[in-house]
């Protein structure tokens, strides 16, 4: 059985935004990693809080 949106879930993401997945934030950690390195201050999972708190345009 399919259910509906609610009406306030439904708004919480415009019309064609995607939700952003755990391998597109995986994808990020290692595309930061081998391109500008982790240290204390530089680390997604720091920065970005994790999945949780990640941006899905900060992937382009």
């Amino acid at each position: 059985m399919r259910t509906a949106l609610s009406p306030a879930r439904a708004a919480a993401a415009p019309a064609g935004a995607a939700e952003p997945e755990a391998r597109d934030f995986a994808d990020h950690v290692r595309m930061c990693q081998s391109h500008e390195g982790f240290d204390g201050m530089h680390n997604p999972g720091v920065m970005h809080q994790g999945l949780a708190g990640w941006e899905a345009h900060h992937a382009s």
